[in-house]
């Protein structure tokens, strides 16, 4: 089963996929390193672009990371379309429990590009809010 989150500027997200079912234990399943938790990407509370290749997110449990994207996706803006691509449950637990779905321009019909994560930081809820009130 796929599933795809969309996120835009908006803050919206749409679920799309071949039916709705439990959530399974990913087969990359290990917790981020110091924090032993995973980010629940169904229930985002915290989304940005934080640089041309980097977003922030953090679940409404607090779980957050610093998503750092390999090419193709390394000039996204902060209006940019941005979304995930999950193979299985919607948790994020390491960097290959998902792909970034990148659309640059605001064009429906244009299809996204698929990014990996080259990277995942962990952050606090402290951190999270310091990404956010740096003007992101």
């Amino acid at each position: 089963m796929k599933r795809i989150f969309v996120l835009s500027a908006a803050a919206t997200v749409i679920v799309a996929g071949a039916g709705i079912g439990g959530l399974a234990v990913s087969p990359h399943a290990q917790a981020a390193p110091g924090y032993g938790q995973c980010i629940d990407a169904s229930s985002l509370d915290t989304k940005m672009v934080v640089s041309s290749n980097q977003i922030v997110v953090q679940d409404m449990q607090g779980h957050g990371g610093l998503l750092t994207l390999g090419p193709p996706c390394t000039q996204m803006e902060d209006l940019d379309h941005v979304g995930f691509e999950f193979d299985g449950d919607s948790r994020i637990c390491s960097k290959h429990d998902v792909k970034i779905l990148y659309s640059h321009g605001m064009d429906d019909h244009e299809r996204p590009l698929r990014c990996i994560i080259t990277n995942i930081k962990p952050l606090t809820r402290d951190e999270v809010k310091a990404y956010s009130s740096s003007g992101h």
